[in-house]
């Protein structure tokens, strides 16, 4: 894992009864390795996980890591407003945005099995969108003496209630596939292979893709409905109402059809929901 970071700052000690920071961080996380959880299957084994147990696996390993984050930036501003000598209050608020992480495009593995075989460089199929929250708190105090101060505080997370996504289904196909060798930076070749081509799977439409033939050969007899542009294709149904055919690698490099998860790409969690939060203090 290498982790490359630039932070720009500006800070406000508290004084004058407020107080203000204000921060920019671009960063870039990229590797083979995750860490001691394998977040694309949920494997928590600590130095034991599959990742370099086999040289199959190994392929399209290298790229930006799950917590791969380019861009975030936080604000803080409070301040205090003095009503009495032994009345007052603050308010103060926050505000987070931070860009979304790596999106991965994984099949099977014919022994390891779903969720851990690279079918393009890791988090090269697309990004999350920016995730953002604003806060807000506000707290009275009334003072009993010198040393003693009753607080309430309200405080307000998320206060728009943004739901964007933080993690997708990044499973492309329940398939045993291979890597697509030489697919840098999510680009497919559309060499003799084909790779990324939709295939009919409809026998109405035609035939379905076979192998034995060119992929020049599966054009011209219709086999193919739509050539690879570069790219893998979203989920889609046939006009059969089944999930599209893409023809990808196996293990060994020989292509093959197999059908999209229609999920692929589809939130599986969001950030918090708005929450409130009260509470009562008292210093002595």
């Amino acid at each position: 894992r290498t982790y490359n970071a630039v932070t720009v700052q500006f800070t406000k000690n508290f004084a004058d009864l407020w107080l203000a920071q204000a921060s920019y961080t671009w960063a870039k996380l990229e590797g083979n390795l995750d860490g001691l959880f394998r977040p694309q299957d949920q494997q928590l084994d600590p130095n034991i996980n599959s990742t370099f147990d086999l040289k199959s696996l190994l392929l399209n390993q290298y790229g930006p890591l799950s917590g791969d984050v380019n861009h975030s930036l936080k604000l803080f501003l409070a301040k205090e407003f003095v009503v009495t000598p032994v009345f007052s209050f603050s308010l103060g608020g926050s505000f987070n945005a931070n860009s979304g992480t790596p999106i991965d495009a994984l099949g099977a593995h014919p022994i390891y099995g779903d969720r851990q075989a690279f079918i393009v460089n890791r988090g090269s199929a697309g990004r999350l969108p920016w995730v953002t929250s604003l806060d807000l708190k506000l707290n009275i105090s009334y003072r009993f003496t010198k040393d003693s101060v009753l607080t309430a505080g309200l405080e307000v997370f998320n206060i728009f209630n943004s739901q964007r996504p933080i993690t997708v289904d990044d499973r492309y196909t329940t398939s045993s596939v291979g890597p697509i060798v030489g697919a840098n930076n999510g680009s497919i070749p559309t060499a003799p292979q084909g790779y990324g081509a939709v295939v009919n799977t409809t026998p109405a439409l035609g035939p379905v893709y076979n192998r034995a033939l060119s992929f020049d050969q599966n054009v011209a007899n219709g086999a193919v409905t739509k050539q690879p542009n570069g790219s893998l294709p979203l989920p889609a149904v046939d006009a059969g109402g089944n999930p599209i055919r893409v023809v990808l690698p196996l293990p060994a490099q020989t292509p093959q059809a197999v059908p999209i998860n229609l999920t692929w790409g589809r939130p599986t969690a969001y950030q918090p929901v708005r929450q409130f939060r009260f509470s009562i203090r008292v210093t002595f």
